[in-house]
Parts: structure tokens; sequence; C-alpha cells
């Protein structure tokens, strides 16, 4: 009987001894970020948070050269996913290649000129979405939207 009861007892681990774990729990990693860092080395190239950086630069054609500057140097701007700029003063006649910045696509919202009587400058949006974070074909502009505001 004694022997019986012996062999219902749990074993007491001494100092040197390993428990025995399952083989299916022992390749398992556990703790609370261990989910969040396998998910990190599969998507490398693209964060969870999108970084966005807005502006309003008042004229954006003349701050181009800057730009591009700032994103080949600057590690802040080249790993952003999204720029964000307000009152570029960009109209139909100025070509997307003169204000283009490689590694990103632009979707523009340009004032209308035609509406408005006393203003001939002013206005506009522009966004810059990073190819590396967002493929070009998911953007989408809607037709007769007004950026940033109510209709």
């Amino acid at each position: 009987m004694r022997e019986q009861l012996i062999a219902l007892c749990k074993p007491v681990l001494l100092p040197g001894d390993r428990p025995a774990v399952p083989q299916e729990l022992q390749g398992k990693r556990r703790g609370c970020r261990a989910k969040t860092k396998r998910r990190e080395k599969r998507r490398r190239h693209k964060p969870a948070v999108p970084a966005i950086i807005m502006g309003n630069v008042r004229s954006l054609g003349n701050k181009m050269d800057k730009l591009s500057v700032l994103v080949k140097t600057q590690r802040e701007y080249h790993k952003c996913s999204v720029f964000c700029f307000s009152e570029t003063w960009l109209h139909s006649h100025i070509p997307d290649s003169s204000v283009e910045v490689p590694g990103y696509s632009l979707v523009r919202g340009d004032r209308d000129c035609s509406k408005s009587r006393r203003k001939k400058k002013g206005g506009g949006l522009a966004l810059y979405v990073s190819e590396r974070w967002c493929n070009p074909r998911h953007v989408r502009v809607k037709e007769g939207a007004t950026w940033g505001g109510y209709r």
C-alpha cells in the first residue's frame, strides 16, 4: 500500500534536473511578445502601423529638390509610408513627372481655378504613397470627392 501511495506522488525535481515537457510544446515561443516578433520578421518591409508625414507646403513645385534629397538621405523620410501635403498649388498644366518622388506613387487633388474668380493659385492636395508599403493599384481616387472637408 505504501509503495502505491509513493508512486502516486509527483516526483520533486532536483536543481540539475529538467521537467519533462511534451515535444509539441518545446518549439513554441512563450511570452507576451512572441507573436509580435514573429509577425515583424514576416513583414520586414511593411510596418504594421504606417508612418505618415503631413505638411502645408505652400507650393510643392519649388520644394521638390529638397523633398527628393530628404527621401534619399534621411531615414525618417525613406521609411515613411505616406506623405500628405496640402496647399500644393498644383494645377492641370503641371505634369506628374515634375513632382514625382522615386519609390512613391502620386495621388493629386488639384484645385479647380475656373470656379474661383478671385484666387488664381492656392489649394490642392498631394499624397505620396510608398510602393513598398502599398501597391499603387490599391490607391483609388473618387471623382467629386472633397479633400479634407465635408460636402
